[in-house]
């Protein structure tokens, strides 16, 4: 009971406030308090009511902890793709085969940065470098753009 009037507290003093404020009042008891008195609150939808089922708690709490488990790792996920795409923009054309293609040349040229040879120490034909001269310019423009956000 003091769990409905806490909660009955919380939404009288948002009354007038933050419609989203009050879903997260609302998601806070459905997520994290009620699983703890093995209660689950099931939303329907828009313009259906809620069920509630009393259910083992421990099944509860660990289905929430799995929940946040799973978002933490998406967030992670998330982090580690900005960091990288980041990583990729910031990197001028010239640096680009030694530092993202690494596993398919085994040889650069030191003045532009191209690759020269496989990773069987394989001279690259022409139509390659010309390939690869193409998408170290291209990653030129991605950096020389970066570099102006930057600027900003």
């Amino acid at each position: 009971m003091n769990v409905l009037s806490s909660y009955r507290d919380k939404v009288k003093g948002n009354a007038g406030g933050d419609p989203k404020e009050l879903f997260k009042i609302s998601d806070e008891l459905r997520d994290d308090i009620l699983p703890y008195l093995g209660i689950r609150l099931e939303d329907k939808g828009k313009g259906q009511d809620s069920i509630w089922k009393f259910e083992d708690k421990e099944k509860l709490i660990k289905e929430r902890e799995q929940k946040i488990a799973e978002k933490e790792k998406k967030e992670e996920e998330k982090r580690l793709r900005k960091e990288l795409d980041l990583k990729k923009k910031s990197t001028p054309g010239k640096e680009w085969f030694r530092v993202f293609e690494t596993d398919k040349y085994s040889k650069f040229d030191a003045e532009t940065g191209l690759p020269t040879h496989d990773l069987n120490d394989k001279a690259l034909s022409e139509a390659i470098l010309n390939k690869l001269k193409k998408q170290q310019n291209s990653q030129e423009t991605k950096y020389q753009k970066w570099l102006k956000e930057q600027a900003q």
